[in-house]
């Protein structure tokens, strides 16, 4: 069956990506239909149920409704971004490899709606999505080319560069697999296509990390110096050579008047529930909202906290606001800062969209940001040698 309408197809990929969680008819009502009255919405989205409805599957509904909630019947659909997200998440080898056979492109890469709050959903799955995609892409090339099978390392590598053409990591690593296997001069024709496509789109010029690769390859002669890897990802073994370890701090309540402060410890609270589902984090979250803030940094640091989360609330004239901010606990510096405007109609709704949104985007900044950390350390051992 074909579903015609965006909404409807809007409505089935995010109760498909929410596979396991039942989600409020308000909510998709104001994920989808945010601009309408509440009888206009509530009657587009028994529409757009109705329709879904007659999708089945051995002639069972898929959709599952329990009094006022909504979900997907997981003994009745499969999703390939949940089993790819399942499969990176294992990171065995065989599992990488089952992950990058799932992969297709972008997660709902043509699928955009004049509904913001879906859109601000949407752009963070599909953030989340690409991260953890050049993440099982990366792992999948170096096993290959740890076991010396360069066609498949090689071919892993090409569909990884075309995910993001300007991403610079990619074609390092290209140029790595080439050099590796004794193709040096296909190694620096990949860093004058990088080099070009840095300059036609950002007018820019490849990074020092960059340059420096390619004389290393020069420099060798006929193969570059073979990059210290990791032993070949194992079920046991993270993504990352340790795991980073992220405190979450008491969210800080703004509000005027008693009686406000379960929403700032739900926030916190749901927050830590949602980063906890990720394996290859670590997240640490005991503090006292009442202690001073630079002594629960302090605190968080000699715990083995590399990175905090902490934000505040405030709820006044029928408006909930709430900000959040990443740190980087080893400099200070905040690598990622955003704001929330909601209307307060519905607390725990309300509480539930934006640490969803929140955990969402959070999970693929720490990723580029350890991604980042290990980049470096790699480069200071070469400048060491």
């Amino acid at each position: 069956m074909t579903i015609a309408g965006a909404k409807q197809r809007a409505l089935l990929a995010y109760l498909a990506l929410t596979m396991g969680k039942p989600t409020s008819r308000d909510r998709l009502m104001s994920m989808l239909w945010g601009d309408r009255f509440d009888e206009q919405a509530r009657q587009s989205l028994r529409q757009a149920l109705t329709k879904l409805r007659k999708l089945e599957n051995g002639g069972k509904s898929i959709l599952q409704s329990d009094g006022d909630t909504i979900s997907l019947d997981a003994d009745a659909v499969d999703v390939d971004a949940i089993e790819f997200e399942r499969l990176a998440d294992d990171q065995a080898p065989d599992a990488l490899l089952r992950a990058i056979g799932l992969y297709r492109g972008g997660l709902l890469e043509s699928l955009f709606l004049k509904e913001a709050a879906f859109d601000e959903w949407a752009s963070g799955e599909r953030a989340r999505y690409s991260t953890l995609a050049c993440t099982v892409f990366e792992n999948a090339a170096a096993y290959k080319d740890d076991q010396a099978d360069s066609v498949a390392a090689i071919e892993i590598a090409q569909r990884l560069v075309a995910m993001d053409p300007l991403r610079e990591p990619s074609h390092r690593l290209m140029m790595r697999i080439f050099a590796d296997s004794g193709q040096r001069a296909a190694a620096l024709k990949q860093y004058a296509a990088c080099a070009a496509v840095l300059s036609a789109e950002l007018d820019v010029e490849p990074d020092g990390e960059t340059k420096d690769l390619l004389e290393e390859i020069r420099a060798s002669g006929a193969k570059s110096e073979k990059r210290a890897k990791p032993s070949p990802p194992s079920s046991q073994r993270s993504l990352f050579p340790t795991k980073p370890t992220v405190a979450v701090f008491p969210f800080a309540d703004l509000s005027e008047g008693e009686g406000e402060h379960s929403f700032a410890r739900g926030i916190t609270e749901d927050i830590i529930s949602a980063l906890a589902k990720y394996r290859w984090l670590a997240v640490i979250s005991r503090f006292s909202a009442d202690t001073d803030p630079q002594q629960i940094q302090i605190a968080a640091r000699e715990q083995g906290a590399t990175y905090g989360i902490e934000g505040s609330v405030r709820k006044s004239a029928g408006r909930i606001r709430v900000s959040a901010q990443l740190i980087d606990l080893r400099t200070g510096r905040y690598i990622w800062v955003h704001r929330y405007d909601r209307k307060a109609d519905d607390v725990l709704q309300v509480q539930d969209e934006i640490t969803e949104q929140i955990a969402g985007t959070i999970e693929p900044e720490l990723a580029i940001a350890e991604g980042q950390r290990a980049r470096d350390k790699q480069q200071d051992a070469l400048t060491a040698r």
